[in-house]
């Protein structure tokens, strides 16, 4: 009898303990935005130009991959297309397979004995900085982005001269 009594106070200390826990408590408020877009606002991507030439340098005029170029560079643009395509809150972002010692260049996809060894391709903003391939998410102003390309040489790896060859996807995003 006693052991009961014990167990109903015993649950009743706990039920009154929870009930002034839960009057403690504060609530919070979760605001939720979204924006619901037409399935017509399709966007297609265009380059200025399909192919770059890059030009032909001696390996020493070649800057170190990771190292703003100002020198050795090609320009191409990136247009957006699509009469109901908002440029707002869209970006670029540049695909491909990188080198595997900093990972901020495209690979020499050129093979054989013509082909340059230790060199890649980097691509630059407006104001010559480094683009990272695979990460970069760069905002698109007016429909467009201009970028630039070039010629890298690949750090701690062996430099020969020969032919450089690489390709990309241009992705665009909505942030």
């Amino acid at each position: 009898m006693q052991k009961i009594a014990l167990a109903i106070i015993a649950g009743s200390l706990f039920m009154a303990g929870v009930t002034q826990a839960a009057s403690n408590d504060k609530t919070a408020t979760l605001s939720i935005t979204g924006n619901v877009q037409n399935g017509e606002q399709n966007c297609a991507v265009e380059l200025s130009s399909g192919s770059m030439k890059l030009g032909d340098y001696a390996i020493n005029e070649l800057p170190m991959q990771g190292v703003d170029n100002t020198q050795t560079t090609q320009t191409n643009v990136v247009r957006v297309l699509g009469d109901n395509c908002d440029a707002s809150g869209l970006s670029v972002k540049f695909l491909g397979t990188t080198d595997d010692q900093e990972g901020n260049s495209f690979t020499n996809t050129t093979t054989g004995s013509a082909a340059a060894q230790g060199i890649g391709v980097s691509l630059y903003t407006t104001a010559d900085t480094v683009i990272t391939p695979n990460s970069s998410s760069l905002l698109i102003l007016e429909k467009q982005y201009l970028f630039k390309a070039g010629m890298v040489k690949i750090k701690n790896a062996t430099t020969s001269p020969g032919l450089v060859q690489s390709s990309m996807t241009v992705q665009v995003e909505r942030l």
